[in-house]
């Protein structure tokens, strides 16, 4: 059944409800078109949940929890966990009622300050045990982002070096965790600091020695001993959607 339908089993009113494709589409079935909203209906169509192994997907975000990953898009997540293969796909509101954004824009996890960091526009959320953080949402200028940085195209976290690194656009910037600074000579550019990287990323993630980076339908692996991309596969190839590599 569709996670983003309202008759979904783990559904729970929200007030910006929006219908599901799945819900329109049974409903036009037991009652019919209504002629007045038909041509509303193609302009705007309702969302549908996305497939994990469509060609065109891109994820808005991609981050550890805990000793999973897990994969946003829309409202909806992947949770791929270590030990099993099998990944289901759910409502972010399913485990963060009202406390992380739809339509993200970047998110990391923080272990050693145990927090869940999300950034949408120029905004961005903490969350411990998850609740929301006192203070939060801030602005991400209190990240040492100038004004002309409007938004956060995708964070990499890096939890032994205690670093995050920013992408915006073709420039990349580094965070010191513990400093809470930018470092010294940031921002550089992506294609200098990450040859082989696509600047205007969608999601990042440091995952058992390599680094995983995403843009539009691929995935780009990323060998930081050789410094540069080793491999580009389809965005789902980490959730079971293998395709030919290319």
């Amino acid at each position: 059944m569709d996670p983003g339908a309202v008759m979904y089993p783990t559904y729970s009113f929200l007030p910006d409800l929006r219908l599901a494709h799945h819900d329109v589409q049974a409903a036009q079935r037991m009652y019919g078109i209504n002629p007045k909203y038909a041509s509303l209906f193609y302009k705007r169509p309702p969302p549908r949940t996305p497939d994990k192994c469509d060609p065109n997907l891109s994820f808005d975000a991609v981050t550890e929890l805990q000793q999973e990953i897990v994969f946003f898009k829309d409202r909806f997540m992947w949770r791929k966990y270590p030990t099993s293969d099998e990944i289901g796909i759910s409502l972010i509101r399913g485990l963060w009622p009202d406390a992380v954004p739809h339509n993200m824009d970047a998110a990391y996890e923080n272990v050693e300050m145990n927090q869940l960091l999300f950034f949408k526009d120029s905004q961005y959320w903490a969350i411990r045990q998850l609740n929301l953080m006192a203070g939060f949402p801030s602005n991400i200028s209190d990240l040492g982002f100038p004004p002309r940085v409007q938004a956060v195209d995708a964070a990499l976290h890096f939890r032994f070096a205690h670093l995050t690194v920013f992408f915006t656009g073709t420039e990349c910037w580094r965070y010191d965790e513990q400093q809470k600074t930018m470092e010294e000579g940031s921002p550089a550019p992506i294609d200098q600091q990450w040859p082989g990287v696509p600047s205007h990323l969608d999601a990042a993630i440091f995952y058992k020695g390599f680094v995983y980076f995403f843009k539009g339908g691929f995935q780009y692996k990323y060998d930081p001993e050789v410094k540069y991309v080793i491999s580009r596969r389809p965005a789902g190839h980490m959730l079971g959607c293998r395709g030919v590599p290319e």
